[in-house]
């Protein structure tokens, strides 16, 4: 990591993404928000990218998010992707109200609500400030559990008034930082354009930015990394699953390809638990209820088969490490449980899946807050007492 820099005006970002072919993004404009303000600014992510908080005011951060400073080299664009939504395939979706400002030692910098970009459809490409928040605050609070998530280094609220279904709202502006934004649905979209050069250099481009210790392991050097790709998915299904975190729209254009929480829609934190639980309104059927998380997260990378076919030589060996994913799952899982619960990871190991799988069965039927729950287990003078 850079040491930290000493003035705002200096800082240089890349666009290693804008190497590939025109048609997979697009140059777009910011468009400023009316009388904006800053909201907050994240301190410790911007230690992180090397900004120095002592060079810069409220409002040359403003300016950034608004589009009014350009951070030297950069161009902002938005990214095509495809996506299966709600288990059907849509083979054009893309930014439609974020864009790209280019990235920062590897941490890729988007405005989201920055306004209409060509992926935008019938959106109008706003945030509104209520949702803002919502997704500064939990990215956040996500990293502090330790859960993999982008992040969040700034928000600015605005006197400008979007339109939500019958509501009148505060429209805002979120600079979210990730290790990377390619998806389960990007690699769909460029198998969709039958071109093996541009799906090889999009499997090069992940490898680069996010495994990198793969860039020399030769010919199997894409189905290891399809393997990691299952494997932190596992990882990150397993840390929602153990801190009740439901995220609500688990579509592949919302699945990130670096295994970490991407897209903060309809999320929420189980409180009654229940593993039924759905926290998405428009999902009527549950696809995306608590308890079929870790079954959609396999049945995406499923999808992935097919955009990876191309670049291995056996279809089947990508069919086997799908079908390792929940046996993954659950030992992550269990070991953040025993965690959880201060059992020990090396004894017992059956009689403590076993205690785990009854807890949750009497959690459920008590209807007891599950965080709140496992809040009061932590301390020693406050006794729990299920009836």
């Amino acid at each position: 990591m850079k040491n930290s820099i000493n003035k705002f005006d200096t800082i240089e970002v890349s666009n290693p993404y804008l190497e590939f072919d025109s048609k997979y993004y697009d140059y777009s404009n910011i468009q400023p928000l009316k009388d904006a303000v800053l909201a907050s600014y994240n301190t410790h992510m911007g230690i992180l990218l090397g900004l120095d908080e002592s060079t810069m005011d409220d409002q040359d951060i403003v300016d950034l998010l608004n589009g009014k400073y350009f951070l030297k080299n950069s161009q902002p664009y938005s990214m095509v992707y495809a996506g299966h939504q709600f288990g059907y395939f849509v083979p054009q979706l893309g930014d439609g109200r974020a864009i790209n400002l280019g990235s920062i030692d590897n941490w890729h910098l988007q405005l989201k609500g920055s306004g209409q970009t060509k992926y935008s459809r019938q959106g109008d490409g706003r945030a509104v400030l209520r949702s803002s928040i919502r997704e500064y605050l939990m990215s956040e609070a996500m990293h502090g559990l330790g859960i993999a998530t982008t992040r969040a280094l700034a928000i600015v609220s605005s006197k400008q008034r979007v339109y939500r279904q019958m509501d009148v709202e505060n429209a805002a502006m979120v600079l979210r930082v990730s290790p990377s934004w390619i998806r389960i649905g990007t690699f769909e979209y460029f198998y969709t354009q039958k071109n093996l050069k541009d799906l090889t250099q999009l499997a090069d481009f992940v490898i680069a930015q996010n495994y990198p210790h793969l860039q020399n392991a030769g010919q199997k050097k894409y189905e290891q990394l399809f393997f990691e790709v299952v494997d932190n998915t596992a990882q990150l299904i397993a840390q929602w699953q153990a801190y009740g975190f439901m995220h609500g729209v688990m579509n592949t254009d919302n699945m990130s390809m670096a295994g970490v929480t991407i897209d903060y829609g309809p999320f929420a934190f189980m409180d009654i638990f229940a593993m039924d639980t759905i926290c998405n309104h428009t999902d009527r059927e549950g696809r995306y209820s608590y308890e079929n998380q870790p079954l959609i997260a396999q049945w995406n990378l499923s999808s992935l088969v097919t955009a990876f076919e191309p670049l291995v030589q056996n279809r089947e060996t990508l069919d086997e490490m799908v079908a390792m994913f929940l046996s993954l799952y659950k030992k992550y899982y269990y070991d953040l449980m025993n965690l959880r619960l201060g059992l020990d990871l090396d004894e017992s190991t059956n009689e403590n899946h076993t205690l785990i799988k009854n807890l949750l069965i009497v959690l459920q039927g008590c209807q007891v807050d599950y965080n709140v729950f496992f809040r009061r287990l932590s301390s020693n003078d406050d006794a729990i007492v299920l009836e």
